[in-house]
């Protein structure tokens, strides 16, 4: 069981990455890229 914590961290990064790369490719293609990243922040 002292495995699991960092292989379920490993995967969710994995995942939390995998998310972000493709909302951020529907973000830049849907909103104009860098001028809708500028307004957001």
């Amino acid at each position: 069981m002292a495995a699991l914590p960092e292989q379920e961290a490993l995967t969710f990064r994995a995942e939390g990455i995998a998310a972000f790369v493709s909302g951020a490719a529907i973000w830049f293609s849907g909103y104009g890229g860098i001028p809708a990243w500028e307004e957001y922040r």
